[in-house]
């Protein structure tokens, strides 16, 4: 996981979003979650706002479609940072939106978003924040641990499956490469 710009989107994408985060807010409280499910599901979403937001997310991915979690390169599903389930009016928010793999967005991640006693988020977003002041990379091992033993980061570890065998495995591989060994680093 690497600090990540955010890029900005095309001023009609984030019209179509606000539009819909409206539909969203206009919708009873018991209803918002539902609603926002069925608006990102929908077939015209997945042609007018999905596609553009992919494209952009794959602009700022560290390498071709890295999952900005784990560095993956099967990075091809847009995660909602802040799930779906917990804050259904973020679900068309550019700034709660990141490119995943479908192992960490799917199996590891999914709906989880712990918060620590003050209400601040223990996931790690690479847009807003250096990683690399909550986590450590042992190069020798592909094994990330938690800086400082930083609750950020061991959360970040613990929830996204930084240190899945077959993670682990391809970065010690890849440290053995030195012409792939950049795009690790990079």
């Amino acid at each position: 996981m690497i600090r990540l710009t955010r890029l900005g989107i095309p001023d009609e994408l984030n019209s179509r979003l606000a539009a819909l985060t409206q539909q969203v807010a206009d919708r009873d409280d018991a209803d918002r979650l539902n609603g926002a499910r069925q608006l990102w599901k929908h077939s015209a979403q997945r042609r007018n706002v999905h596609r553009p937001l992919t494209d952009v997310l794959r602009q700022m991915a560290p390498g071709m479609e890295r999952c900005m979690y784990c560095g993956d390169s099967q990075g091809t599903a847009i995660d909602h940072h802040e799930p779906m389930a917990r804050n259904p009016l973020r679900t068309f928010d550019w700034l709660n939106h990141l490119l995943s793999c479908t192992y960490c967005n799917s199996h590891e991640k999914r709906d989880r978003f712990p918060l620590d006693r003050n209400g601040q988020p223990l996931l790690i977003d690479p847009s807003t924040e250096d990683p690399f002041d909550h986590l450590q990379l042992t190069l020798t091992l592909g094994v990330y641990r938690a800086k400082g033993g930083s609750p950020k980061g061991q959360t970040t570890i613990d929830v996204c499956g930084l240190n899945r065998p077959i993670l682990t495995k391809g970065r010690v591989a890849l440290l053995s490469r030195p012409e792939l060994r950049e795009e690790l680093l990079r």
